[in-house]
């Protein structure tokens, strides 16, 4: 089976208009025989894509179910995601991130700005020590924790922060 070309899955890229749209299907084994492998369910079906952006093209993302990485990312970012996590490295355009059920992660050494709304989940975010922007931060059910930042401003409540790190108005 393995000279077989795979028929179960399907990746559609439609690129007709302004907006390039990639989605993925694929069969669920119906089998009554199942294996498992490094504790993974032989039912699970998981399909990665790679995708190269060239810089000045505003980055949309809409995903469910999914993770997503994203690594020395210029551009302008609009990320929605239901059920899952964004790990970022390096993110410097203006960014967007809006996650139902999961955690933001990552590093950062500059960025135009960044709006972060996540509802049950977390932020674990490492900024560079250059790094310079001014900070709100509201939690509705959580806790603030800001280890190694030196605010210049810093107002801080149970619930609630807000600060400056550098010069930056971003």
């Amino acid at each position: 089976d393995l000279n077989k070309p795979l028929t179960e899955a399907w990746v559609n890229i439609d690129s007709t208009s302004e907006i390039v749209k990639v989605t993925s299907e694929y069969e669920k084994n119906k089998g009554w025989l199942k294996f498992k492998f490094n504790d993974r369910d032989a039912n699970s079906s998981e399909i990665n894509y790679t995708i190269t952006i060239p810089p000045g093209v505003k980055l949309s993302i809409y995903n469910v179910n999914n993770d997503i990485e994203l690594t020395n990312i210029e551009n302008d970012l609009d990320i929605e995601l239901l059920n899952g996590d964004v790990e970022v490295d390096n993110a410097s355009g203006l960014n967007k991130v809006e996650i139902a059920n999961g955690k933001l992660k990552g590093s950062l050494d500059s960025t135009k700005g960044m709006t972060v709304d996540i509802l049950n989940g977390k932020v674990d975010l490492k900024l560079d020590s250059a790094f310079s922007a001014n900070f709100k931060i509201d939690v509705g059910n959580g806790k603030i924790q800001h280890e190694d930042l030196n605010f210049s401003i810093l107002t801080s409540e149970k619930e609630t922060l807000r600060g400056r790190i550098g010069e930056s108005n971003a």
